[in-house]
């Protein structure tokens, strides 16, 4: 059910983020944030298919419930760099867009069998 909203959102992201010269941005980092944003939320809407009893509750704390439950390390990667691009006015962690690619990769491999 979820499956279609994280593969629209990767993709999303995937495109967004191959050329950062398609939009012209004030900030710098702008597309990076997009980018990560809609990442970060296509392996959360992932999970939310994966858990139904997650994504039914009542909780307004799904993200750390996911957390929580899957122990996965790329998506608290993810989530520590969606509360970058969503809250802070810095430069991104460092080696953010080295990784970049490693994450798209890895988040579509788990979409795949979605």
């Amino acid at each position: 059910m979820y499956c279609k909203i994280a593969k629209d959102f990767n993709y999303f992201s995937f495109e967004f983020l191959k050329d950062k010269n398609i939009f012209k941005f004030e900030d710098e980092y702008s597309y990076l944030r997009i980018g990560i944003s809609r990442l970060y939320y296509a392996y959360f809407w992932f999970y939310l298919d994966k858990y139904p009893d997650i994504a039914n509750s009542k909780s307004s704390n799904k993200h750390n419930l996911i957390l929580q439950k899957s122990n996965d390390n790329l998506f608290k990667t993810l989530q520590d760099l969606r509360i970058w691009a969503d809250y802070k006015i810095c430069q991104p962690p460092k080696g953010t867009e080295k990784m970049l690619k490693n994450y798209q990769m890895r988040v579509f491999k788990k979409l795949k069998n979605c």
